[in-house]
């Protein structure tokens, strides 16, 4: 599967912690190669969508929309009061314009 990053991914990328982006660039592999969904299918407006556990004792959230063949990384970031799902949200409406 190809492995596409929406902007806000990437500012949010530079900003991890170290021990963070190591995981996070396990998982993206493991999503490159993967030829079905992984994580958690997610619901709503974000039924297109799926979010892995990442980061130290998974406090934080990578979510993805998948769209056969590609899958775009929209955001990352703490689970904590459904912040990360929030922000996925308004990605995909500025990806949608």
């Amino acid at each position: 599967m190809r492995v596409l990053f929406s902007p806000r991914f990437q500012l949010q990328a530079l900003a991890l912690e170290r021990a963070d982006s190591r995981q996070i660039g396990a998982v993206l592999n493991r999503l490159a190669q993967a030829q079905v969904p992984i994580g958690k299918r997610l619901a709503g407006d974000l039924h297109e969508c799926y979010s892995i556990r990442v980061g130290l004792n998974h406090r934080l959230r990578l979510v993805y929309q998948l769209r056969s063949p590609d899958a775009t990384v929209l955001v990352v970031g703490p689970r904590e009061r459904g912040i990360v799902y929030i922000q996925a949200v308004q990605v995909l409406k500025e990806l949608e314009q």
